[in-house]
Parts: structure tokens; C-alpha cells; sequence
């Protein structure tokens, strides 16, 4: 409840409020024939409001539903109520239970009481009505649901339940309206306080019939009444008196008749306002039905139990979910309800609470959730979630503790399932990591066994090739030589893959010149494009920023993609490399005309050991050149990436950030 606690006056003006805006909502939505229009409805409604599909899941919503519930509009939209949280799964199966049936029946649910849950885990007592919307055929197209908060209404009720007493003794002893009446129910005298009661001035009801200002259809028993008071009879009744505004009011009269000299000469009797009283009588009578209809029908289990543990009260869902009845339940002790750890646990947490209470602030606020085990009544046992509160009297004394228990068995076997796989997959991780680390030790000794033979042959056939005389020996010689780099080459690059995929692999990044590094690149590989009958063509800025990169490795990118592109393209054709800065990136590419590359084998060409078909047959080598060239660019932090198309040439690219600050 707000700061300052309302009047009834106002709490009437809010009810009348909803329920004329309830039905201006109604007469809207049964005029519209479109989701479209129903979401304009919902979008100018103060209350909270959604729009949903047949299948529940939130199509629109208001301003006033993402202030009430804490969910963005782009955060709801596409989410059904139950997956957003917004209420229970067991709350939203009892609801479209409830009102499903009557929205299709009737077009529209008005009023139904449900907790609603926010985003941050808070709930309030919420109270929903839905809207069946119909397309221009009649047929359902969706539903408008509007919640409102009515927490204020729920506090007022039980503040009227706690007080009835009382507030029937302030009603009874409120100022008075004192009258006197002839024989014939004409109005002789009136009190001056009837103008605060009714409107009316004493003068403008003197003179006229007592009838004439009861409602009509309290009129026969009205007059029956009287004349039991002249005859005697002496007993207090209640009637709706007309309001000079044209209203009602509850009032309660109790009179006598009054005799002058020994002869009867009417009736003199008091009168009292008891609106409120009727009105706050009826309200509570709701809430009791529905409080009594809650709790009977719920599926969790509401008890309530005195300061000695005893059970004075327990819903009819124990049966349901125990197969106790209620008679059986409130009977037995506790060891037939609860397993013995799990009454150790009440019993700890009892005296923990009986302890704070005795130096704890008076009246503190009490709330507990606990995790037991209970029987059923075959035997067998299932979790269950308690959450406790206290009950107190009047002035704040612990009177008792009144809770909600819900069944979670299947939660906690599910948690467990849950246990259980997380610990299979780390284990299967393990062992994959276990493995990984077998083949990287097993590829550093299959490279240490074939760099140890290619080294001593390197060395030799290079002293060859310096000792043998220009001629067909020596050129056989430099061809000897070349394809002994080339191995050595893919064995470094074999060793280099394994250590990528474990993350052994790191780049050693410097303060470097892009600019240069692309020239150099370009310079070296230029001599092999033109003894392809190729041509390279470069198209670079005049100038880039200095950059923080391992330029060893990048080196290596760029003639391995200036190779591929040459190697993959007739002679006569143009290879061409460019660079350009992109925000604070730098983009490489190298583009050919050569013979392209399928769709299909895009996605997978930077995979190691991948190769399209063709070039298998066609070519040498592992497939492992592009799967570096990916390694090495995403430990720069940057991308990778081949535009191409078959028979039209390729565009392979990549990007790495361009920072002149130091990195980390």
C-alpha cells in the first residue's frame, strides 16, 4: 500500500475506474477484427496488456506491461508468459484450464485471480481478464490480455478481515440520523445530520412519506415493516434509502412507537449510513469464496500449524499429491509425514526462528524455503519445497507459521540427470584434451624423424649444387634442392597446425610497417608469377599506420595466398594484391582469374587436410596452406575469408586490427 492509506470513498472510485475501463476494452476489442487493431487497443491501455497468438506467444505489448513486469517489449515479443516467467507452468496449466473454454465460448474471461512473477523474481497478486480476438471471417485470430496489479486491493481486504470487528463497531456508532414519523409514514422531524447521510435538507424531507425515499424495490417491505412497529414490534432493519443525487444508500433504522397520552401517534427511530459496511461485508464474502476456492483447487499444498507443530489446517491438494485425505494428514504425527532428516531440519530451523524471536525486533517479518523429503502414503518418499511464513495476532505476538509446499521430485531428478551429464562431458573433454595432446606429441616426433633425414639432405644437396658445373647435373640438382624446401616446408607446416589446434600456437606480435611487409611479399613471389607467364599487379596506399603484428607470419599469409592464386591460373592472366584501411581494421586481398571455386567448397576450404577434388588430382601437397594462412590471421584477432565463383577467379581477404597501441 502507498505512504498514505486511501479512503474507502477512493478505493470505490478506482474499482468503478477499472471496471468502466474493463468494459470500454470490451467494446473495443469486440469491434475490431484484426490483430493489428488489437494492438493499437492494448498500446493505449494504462493497464498492462499483451497481445498473443493462438499458441500464447506474445506478439505485442504496452508500456504498462513492461513497467509492471520488468520485460522489454523486444525481450517479450516471440516468448510465450510461462517462458518469459511471468507465472508458473503449473499457474499457466490452471489458467488456460480455467479460461480457454469460456474465452472460445464466450469471446472473453473477465477477472480471474493468479500470482504474477517479475523479472526480477518479485510477484504480486495479479488479476487477469483475456479478450478473444476474431478475423473478418469469425474466426479466432488471437487474444488480448490485460493484468492488473492489485495488491492494494489484497492488502485492503485483509486489513478488513483483521478489523471486522472493529470496523462493524465504528459503523454501528456513526453519527446518527434521528427522525420521528406519524401514523401515516409522514416525516414530522429530522435531525440536521441527515444532510451529511443523504444530500437532503431537513426541510425538503419534513412533510413528505418516509416510502418516498426507498428504493422501490424495498417499498412493500418497507411498509410491512412499519406497521409491525406500530404494532409493537421492536427490531432493527436495513433498506436502501434514495441519496438525493439519485444514488442508494445501505442504511440500518431501528425505531419504536411512540404514543402521546396513551394514544399511538407514529414512530421515532434513528437511521445510519451502513454502506461502507455492506459494501466491505460483500467484499470480504468475495474474498473468502475465493481464497476458499484457491486453496482447494490449487495443485500445492497450504497449511497452517500451531506454535506446538501441530497441522490446524491443510488444503485438499494434499491428497492429490500425497494420498492422504485432510482428516488423515491433520491426524498423524510428523514422522509419518516427513522422513527423519528432513524433521531434524524443521526442528533446527524451529529453534533457530524461536531463538530470534525472543531478541529479534517484535513483529520482524518472517520467511523460510527448505528443501524436505516426505511420505506418501503408499511409502515411497518425494522432494518437496516448503516455504514458511509466520502468523501472528494482532499485536504483532507469533502465533503460528502458515506454508506452501510444492512437489519437486521431478525437479531434483532432473537436476541430478543434469549432474550426471555435466560430469560425462567432462570427462569425454578430458579425454579428447588427453588424446589431442598424444597427437601433437605424436606429429612433433613424426616431424622430429623426417626433419632429421631432410636436413642432412638439404645440406648436402646445397654443397651439390655449388660444386657441379652449370648443366643438366647441376639443374637437376636445384630441382633436388627446391622440392627438399617444399618438404620441409609442409612438414613445419604440419607441426604448426597440431600446435594451433591446442592453442600452443602463439603469434609474437611487434611494432611493425604493413606497407613494407606487403612490398617485400610482393617482391618475392613476383620472379614466380612471371615464370608462369603471369603478371602481379599491386595496388597499395601510400601509406598505413604502423600496426602491432607477428610480421614473420603474415609474411607467410601473403605468399601463400600470392602462390595459391598463381598456381590455380592460366598463364597470361593478372594476380593482383591490395590493401586498403577499413575503420580500424587493414584489409588485405589477393585476387586472380584462375579457375574458381565451387559454392559448395567455400565453407570449407580453410578446413586442414581439405581440398576440392580436382586440385587433389592435379596438385601436390596437405591441403594445410589455407588452414595456416586461418590460424595465423585469427590469433591476430582478425578474419579470414574467399569470394568465388566457378570458372570467374577468386577473392581471397583478410583483416586484422590496425592499432598503433601497444596490444594487452
Amino acid at each position: 500500500m502507498r505512504d498514505s492509506v486511501k479512503t474507502r470513498e477512493e478505493l470505490l472510485t478506482e474499482l468503478e475506474t477499472l471496471r468502466q475501463r474493463n468494459a470500454e476494452l470490451e467494446a473495443l476489442v469486440a469491434g475490431c477484427d484484426k490483430m493489428k487493431a488489437a494492438a493499437l487497443i492494448a498500446e493505449s491501455m494504462l493497464e498492462a496488456a499483451c497481445v498473443h497468438g493462438l499458441d500464447s506467444t506474445i506478439l505485442q505489448v504496452n508500456q504498462a506491461f513492461e513497467t509492471a513486469s520488468g520485460w522489454t517489449r523486444e525481450e517479450a515479443v516471440g516468448r510465450t508468459p510461462v517462458e518469459l516467467g511471468l507465472t508458473t507452468t503449473e499457474e499457466w496449466l490452471k489458467l488456460d484450464s480455467e479460461a480457454v473454454p469460456s474465452l472460445i465460448e464466450e469471446g472473453s474471461v473477465r477477472n480471474i485471480e493468479t500470482v504474477c512473477i517479475r523479472r526480477d523474481g518479485t510477484s504480486f497478486p495479479g488479476l487477469m481478464s483475456w479478450t478473444l480476438v476474431r478475423d473478418d471471417e469469425g474466426r479466432p485470430a488471437g487474444i488480448v490480455s490485460v493484468m492488473r496489479d492489485i495488491i492494494e486491493y489484497k492488502q485492503v481486504e485483509m486489513a478488513l478481515q483483521e478489523s471486522q470487528e472493529k470496523y462493524r463497531d465504528l459503523v454501528e456508532n456513526l453519527n446518527e440520523v434521528v427522525y420521528a414519523l406519524d401514523d401515516k409514514a409522514i416525516i414530522t422531524y429530522v435531525s440536521p445530520s441527515v444532510e451529511q447521510t443523504s444530500g437532503y435538507r431537513p426541510d425538503e424531507l419534513i412533510g413528505r412519506s418516509y416510502i418516498d425515499f426507498v428504493h422501490p424495490d424495498d417499498r412493500e417491505g418497507r411498509i410491512e415493516q412499519y406497521h409491525k412497529v406500530l404494532a409493537g414490534t421492536h427490531e432493527p432493519s436495513e433498506y436502501r434509502f434514495l441519496a438525493k443525487d439519485g444514488s442508494h444508500l445501505w442504511v440500518r433504522t431501528n425505531g419504536r412507537a411512540a404514543y402521546r397520552d396513551g394514544h399511538l401517534i407514529g414512530v421515532h427511530g434513528t437511521l445510519v449510513d451502513i454502506t461502507d459496511y455492506k459494501l466491505a461485508d460483500e467484499m470480504l464474502r468475495q474474498s473468502e469464496t475465493r481464497y476458499r476456492l484457491l486453496a482447494e483447487n490449487t495443485t500445492d499444498i497450504i497449511w497452517y500449524m500451531d506454535l506446538d507443530l501441530q497441522l490446524t489446517y491443510i488444503s485438499p491438494s494434499v491428497e492429490r499429491e500425497s494420498g492422504f485425505s485432510v482428516k488423515e494428514a491433520l491426524s498423524l504425527p510428523l514422522d509419518q509425514l516427513y522422513t527423519p532428516d528432513s524433521i531434524e531440519e524443521m526442528l533446527k530451523v524451529y529453534a533457530e526462528e524461536m531463538a530470534l524471536e525472543e531478541t529479534g525486533p517484535k513483529g520482524r517479518h518472517v520467511s523460510r524455503t527448505l528443501e524436505l523429503q516426505g511420505y506418501t502414503k503408499d511409502g515411497s518418499t518425494c522432494w518437496i519445497e516448503v516455504h514458511l511464513t509466520a502468523v501472528r495476532d494482532q499485536d504483532g505476538n507469533l502465533i503460528g507459521a502458515q506454508g506452501i509446499t510444492r512437489n519437486i521430485s521431478e525437479r531434483k531428478r532432473a537436476g541430478e540427470q543434469l549432474q550426471e551429464a555435466y560430469a560425462r562431458e567432462k570427462a569425454a573433454h578430458q579425454q579428447l584434451q588427453t588424446e589431442m595432446k598424444k597427437r601433437v606429441e605424436f606429429t612433433r616426433a613424426l616431424v622430429h624423424e623426417l626433419k632429421t633425414p631432410v636436413t642432412a639432405m638439404m645440406a648436402s644437396n646445397t654443397l651439390l649444387v655449388e660444386e657441379l658445373p652449370d648443366g643438366p647435373l647441376q639443374r637437376l640438382a636445384a630441382n633436388v634442392q627446391h622440392s627438399i624446401a617444399n618438404l620441409d616446408k609442409r612438414i613445419s607446416g604440419l607441426l604448426d597446425i597440431a600446435r594451433g589446434e591446442l592453442g600452443l600456437h602463439k603469434v609474437k606480435l611487434r611494432e611493425a610497417k604493413p606497407l613494407k611487409m606487403l612490398g617485400e611479399a610482393a617482391a618475392e613471389m613476383e620472379a614466380t608469377i612471371v615464370s608462369r607467364g603471369q603478371s602481379l599487379v599491386t595496388s597499395l596506399p601510400r601509406t598505413l599506420p604502423p600496426a602491432w603484428i607477428d610480421e614473420e607470419r603474415l609474411h607467410e599469409v601473403i605468399l601463400n595466398l600470392l602462390g595459391n592464386a598463381s598456381k590455380f591460373s592460366p598463364e597470361g592472366t593478372e594476380i593482383t594484391l591490395s590493401a586498403r584501411k577499413n575503420k580500424h581494421t587493414l584489409v588485405v586481398e589477393v585476387k586472380d582469374n584462375g579457375l574458381g571455386i565451387a559454392r559448395k567448397h567455400t565453407q570449407r576450404i580453410f578446413e586442414p587436410y581439405y581440398r576440392v577434388e580436382n586440385d587433389r588430382q592435379r596438385l601436390p601437397g596437405l591441403g594445410l596452406g589455407l588452414a595456416l594462412c586461418k590460424r595465423i590471421v585469427e590469433d591476430h584477432g582478425g578474419k579470414i575469408w574467399v569470394r568465388s565463383q566457378k570458372g570467374k577467379g577468386s577473392r581471397f581477404a583478410f583483416s586484422i586490427p590496425l592499432d598503433t597501441a601497444t596490444p594487452g
